[in-house]
């Protein structure tokens, strides 16, 4: 049984939705106008993981701490009164302001993304590296803006790597994870650049990072498992309808990390990832979150219980 949180560390961000409805084009030039828009914003990066940790696995106060650069801007503040009561909040220094990323939206689809410039995150102190210490497992969320590049926040993790799951959810070309990571996370694209085979570049990125296993996400065709000396194991996903997919790929690292806690093999743990992911996807995803209406997800436990007895047997650990 667990007793310590799942710590989430990386880059929070501050997302926004300008949606509305395009039914023509300006008579300017050959772009849609977008009209009645409404403004919804919500947390980004590790603040998104850790909102869902909460609202979808329904993890409690004392099960989720979030290790992000907060500062007093608007974009901080704001990002902070999004989180659920509670996420315990551990903030670490921000030079600039928090990014803000802000899609347009014609009708559900993004037509336009603007990003503010990213901030330089400051160094960790104590209450970060006891909160590592003492976490049960560890979810690393790298955007690329330097906080997981701190060698404080990297000695920690790899201390905790030896005795509980850290899992890197990279979402930048620059991140590596620290030695002894049980599972990094990238989806087709992201894995690509180490070859357009999705199973060839998994284990080719065995072979440059130090980590115990990969996912590579695909998708509505589920996710790929590469472990070493082992070969990879494909792992469909579960119809869900249709919806989209922002935000699938912070579920899916985030459910795979508590089911790492909870006592889940990594086959376990990446075939329910899938489910939940795609399930939250078919259940209209962030707009779900936004509306208050996420339902939650199967309890991991009460998965992982009858699995041994049905597909996930079918898996090797």
């Amino acid at each position: 049984m667990s007793s310590g949180p799942l710590v989430i560390v990386g880059d929070a961000l501050l997302d926004r939705d300008i949606a509305g409805h395009a039914a023509r084009l300006c008579p300017d030039a050959p772009f849609p106008v977008v009209e009645a828009p409404t403004a919804r914003e919500r947390p980004g990066g590790a603040g998104l993981a850790a909102l869902l940790a909460t609202s979808v696995l329904l993890l409690s106060a004392d099960d989720v701490t979030l290790i992000a650069p907060l500062g007093t801007d608007r974009a901080s503040q704001a990002m902070r009164g999004l989180l659920p009561d509670d996420v315990f909040v551990i903030a670490l220094p921000l030079r600039g302001a928090l990014q803000e990323r802000t899609w347009i939206m014609a009708d559900g689809r993004p037509l336009l993304r603007l990003d503010t410039p990213a901030p330089v995150p400051g160094q960790a102190g104590t209450e970060a590296v006891a909160a590592i210490e003492g976490a049960d497992a560890a979810l690393v969320s790298d955007y690329g803006h330097g906080t997981t590049a701190s060698q404080v926040i990297r000695d920690a993790l790899a201390a905790l790597a030896i005795r509980a799951p850290v899992v890197w959810h990279p979402r930048s070309r620059e991140s590596r994870p620290v030695p002894g990571t049980w599972l990094a996370i990238l989806n087709a694209a992201e894995a690509d650049h180490a070859g357009p085979n999705a199973a060839a570049a998994a284990e080719r990125l065995l072979d440059r990072w130090p980590t115990r296993a990969i996912a590579v996400t695909l998708g509505p065709r589920g996710a790929l498992l590469a472990r070493r000396c082992q070969p990879p194991l494909a792992i469909p996903t579960s119809p869900a309808g249709a919806g989209h997919a922002r935000g699938a790929g912070d579920m899916f690292a985030v459910a795979a990390a508590a089911a790492l806690r909870a006592g889940a093999r990594p086959g376990e743990a990446v075939t329910w990832a899938v489910d939940t992911a795609s399930r939250f996807v078919g259940n209209g995803g962030l707009d779900s979150l936004e509306a208050g209406e996420a339902p939650a997800a199967t309890s991991v436990g009460e998965w992982i219980r009858p699995a041994a007895h049905g597909r996930a047997a079918s898996h090797p650990a």
